[in-house]
């Protein structure tokens, strides 16, 4: 696979997720509208919305340090600091989290902040950056 279609995969699954978070209310609309009640049940779920802004802020991660990576004139040493700032970047939201600041996951802490979503789904996300 080139480097254009792993950055263009990248952004287009970063972009999917910021879509669906930005447009989950209509998204809810259309499933009640077409009869869909599994479906839209489970999209207006709690831990269905928390593991969606989450995954938005991990994907966009993602992107950011695939795009550094393919720069150009990039060398094995900055490859090398890049992938070591990240992984320092992971630890610091891993203790971020185990404290309950989410402020690192900026649609997830969003989310908690206009309190449509519980707390105790907090809790799982911690578990699962943690691991």
């Amino acid at each position: 696979m080139s480097v254009a279609n792993t950055e263009m995969i990248m952004k287009n699954i970063q972009n999917i997720f910021g879509w669906l978070y930005e447009l989950r209310e209509e998204v809810a609309v259309f499933l009640d509208s077409q009869q869909k009640a599994d479906l839209h049940d489970k999209f207006q779920s709690e831990s269905f919305l928390l593991s969606l802004a989450y995954l938005l802020n991990i994907f966009k991660a993602l992107n950011a340090i695939n795009l550094k990576l393919q720069g150009k004139n990039i060398n094995i040493i900055m490859h090398h600091d890049t992938i070591r700032a990240f992984m320092a970047k992971l630890d610091l939201w891993k203790c971020r989290i185990q404290d309950g600041n989410t402020a690192s996951f900026s649609n997830l802490d969003s989310a908690l902040f206009h309190s449509y979503l519980d707390s105790e789904k907090t809790k799982k996300t911690n578990n699962h950056s943690t691991d």
